[in-house]
């Protein structure tokens, strides 16, 4: 008796195992990368990553993450770029762009606040003001500078969160006429 409902749970197992059994396969969603114009190009790779804050059809806010890179930026705590860097944010349209990063360290708080015009995709007139505080006593400097040739580079930057609030462009903001 024993032997018979083994026989029967075997030959039952074996006929499951001869069906099949459907999968389905979803194949993974392909990144969302947009090519943003971040200041001169820098001297290394770099990898950065993105959140979309708000978006119309003129221009996107983003906060920038960068991933991975080395920097070379006066008053920065480190020499390359991670995850743990404080966000960027840029907001960017056809013919501008602007930045603004805030970074701390003990009793010191340094800005960059950079406003670019953007021409044709291929140059940028951009005034740079970095601006720091320590314990009371600020200090500034701003420069201009022009952004052309083979410096003059849009990074990869892939979209993380708020993908779904990109617009299509169409040249005027949300509510227009």
């Amino acid at each position: 008796m024993i032997l018979d409902i083994a026989l029967i749970l075997i030959a039952g197992v074996m006929s499951a195992g001869s069906q099949e059994i459907p999968v389905t396969v979803t194949p993974a969603a392909e990144p969302t990368v947009v090519n943003l114009f971040l200041g001169a190009k820098r001297e290394s790779n770099y990898s950065f990553a993105a959140s979309v804050i708000a978006a119309d059809a003129v221009a996107t806010t983003y906060q920038i993450y960068c991933q991975s890179g080395a920097l070379d930026m006066p008053g920065f705590p480190t020499t390359t770029c991670d995850r743990d860097d404080p966000p960027w944010t840029v907001t960017e349209g056809p013919s501008t762009m602007v930045g603004i990063l805030t970074t701390a360290i003990e009793s010191v708080t340094a800005v960059l606040d950079e406003t670019c015009v953007i021409e044709d995709r291929t140059a940028a007139y951009c005034n740079y003001t970095f601006s720091g505080n320590s314990m009371g006593q600020t200090t500034s400097t701003a420069y201009t500078t022009i952004i052309t040739g083979d410096l003059f580079t849009e990074y990869p930057v892939v979209v993380t969160a708020g993908a779904e609030k990109l617009p299509v462009a169409t040249g005027q903001p949300d509510g227009s006429s």
